[in-house]
């Protein structure tokens, strides 16, 4: 004969529950009964949940009875063969457990003097504010694991303390309760909130959540929608929870998420849909009974044409500011995937935060621009400034070509947006149009300047008079001119002959007569 017992003790605060599941059994011939000795304290305590086997106490009691311990006979309505069942259940009243003060659980044994081998398991399962630990010392058990340990059957379901034994063991609980303290019922783990930003000057919502609540309707408040009027607001289907449509409920000042039926431990996704005309800042859903919320992600869509100039609002960008569409990084895998019917259009601008602030002042604000207009501006700007530069130095040019560059540089630290609206290829294409002007300029000037270097340079070629007649003639014609000198003088005809007279080349005829073989009449006259 076999027995096996598994013991369930169960403590709540004020009671401590106990059932004890026997299994006898019987092996090659059968017997009339079968014998169990239970406490005596328990004895009157104890309730037969199954009414296969009847018990009784001998009488008179056996001799081998251990002190404090009533032996008790299980009947049935024949012999006893194979596998016999019984089922024991007690309570053990607590009262109120104080607050961190460990109280003693008992846990009686049974005994089976009969049995060839009694075996089995233990197990202590407590309610959410109760610990449950072991004083004192064990005898005759050994820890196991009760998710992987337990006999065949049944569930470690809040099971805190588990233990096998095999004969005689012993083995007191204890129990210590914890106050509660108040958390948050609703908990976001996570969240994707996509607008869609229309030529027309409306947003589209699609806002996306991963949640755990442990109430039964949940408070949201949709920015920019008046819950007495959304006939123009909400999307024919604007609540699904896991997929599935559900009505969005309603009172005069906000929304309800009706979330019975679900379980506060299992997380749902929670889609909400609407659209509102665009205003200031986009504001996200926000939930007013301030659950525990962890990052949100904001998925931007603009119109190709738009550019972000400023950014404002407790939002941050998740990838770098020059960066594209196709370069940013994706939206979360497991919400994305949610509603894809959802449609979405223009360039897309990823942030994030975490626990949005309630109100206009957790919204993102966004200023942007026609791009054309933008890049046709800076273009003009620049060339205008170019032209201006054209008549300038060159080291005033370089010195604006510095400070637009600093400037540019400061744009980035203090506006990354407005940087990224303005250096791309119109502005670096106007610079290029410029710096190609003032090199055509440059090259225009030094051909010029070349051409007149060399007419200057050709025009000098030709032999002056030489300084020493040209001194002289000088002379001459002074002195004629005072008076100071006789006609006929010496002086005068060597001065105004040196200077008139050309000097002798070799074709000259030899028989020339010179200025000293002259009559003085004639030379008088000449002078």
């Amino acid at each position: 004969m076999t027995l096996r017992e598994f013991r369930a003790v169960e403590v709540t605060s004020g009671v401590a529950k106990y059932s004890a599941d026997l299994s006898f059994d019987v092996l090659y011939s059968g017997v009339e009964r079968l014998r169990l000795d239970v406490p005596a304290d328990l004895a009157d305590s104890l309730i037969n949940e199954d009414g296969t086997l009847r018990e009784r106490a001998f009488d008179p009691q056996p001799d081998d009875v251990a002190e404090g311990m009533v032996a008790w006979e299980l009947t049935g309505e024949g012999e006893l063969l194979g596998t016999q069942r019984i089922v024991l259940t007690w309570e053990r009243p607590l009262g109120e457990l104080p607050v961190g003060v460990g109280t003693e659980i008992p846990v009686p044994a049974f005994a089976a003097p009969e049995a060839n081998r009694y075996w089995g398991q233990i197990v202590g399962r407590k309610a959410e504010s109760i610990e449950i630990g072991v004083r004192g010392e064990t005898v005759g058990l050994r820890p196991i694991d009760p998710r992987n340990d337990l006999i065949e059957g049944f569930d470690s379901e809040g099971v805190a303390r588990a233990f096998e034994f095999q004969g005689g063991w012993n083995l007191s609980f204890e129990a210590t309760r914890y106050e509660l303290e108040e958390v948050k019922r609703t908990s976001i783990e996570k969240g994707l909130v996509r607008m869609i930003v229309t030529r027309s000057d409306e947003v589209a919502v699609q806002a996306i959540y991963k949640l755990r609540s442990a109430r039964q309707r949940i408070a949201v408040r949709l920015p920019g929608v008046d819950p007495a009027d959304t006939a123009d607001s909400l999307d024919a289907q604007p609540l699904r929870i896991d997929g599935r449509p559900v009505p969005l409920e309603r009172d005069d000042g906000q929304f309800y998420i009706p979330f019975t039926g679900h379980v506060a431990d299992v997380p749902a996704i929670v889609e909400l849909r609407y659209t509102v005309p665009r205003g200031g800042r986009l504001v996200v859903p926000e939930f007013t009974e301030d659950p525990a919320a962890q990052k949100i992600d904001l998925s931007i869509y603009l119109p190709e044409e738009l550019a972000i100039v400023r950014q404002t609002g407790a939002w941050s960008r998740p990838d770098g500011y020059w960066f594209d569409q196709e370069f940013e990084t994706p939206e979360d895998a497991e919400l994305s995937q949610q509603g894809t019917d959802f449609p979405l259009d223009g360039r897309r601008y990823r942030f994030t935060t975490l626990r949005p602030v309630v109100g206009d002042e957790g919204g993102l604000g966004l200023t942007t621009i026609d791009r054309r207009r933008l890049d046709v501006g800076v273009a003009i700007i620049v060339i205008l400034l170019g032209i201006v530069l054209a008549w300038q130095p060159l080291g005033l040019r370089f010195l604006s070509i510095g400070t637009l560059l600093v400037v540019a540089l400061g744009l980035v630290v203090v506006e990354p947006w407005g940087a990224k609206a303005i250096l791309r290829w119109p502005l670096f294409g106007a610079i290029g149009v410029v710096l190609a002007g003032w090199t055509a300029q440059g090259a225009i000037w030094t051909i010029a300047r070349g051409a007149d270097w060399l007419g200057r340079s050709s025009r000098s070629g030709s032999v002056p008079p030489t300084s020493g007649a040209a001194s002289a003639t000088q002379e001459g014609v002074e002195a004629i001119a005072s008076g100071s000198v006789v006609a006929g003088s010496p002086v005068t005809e060597s001065r105004v002959t040196e200077s008139t007279v050309p000097p002798a080349t070799p074709d000259a005829p030899a028989s020339s007569a010179s200025s000293d073989d002259r009559p003085a009449g004639d030379s008088g006259k000449e002078a």
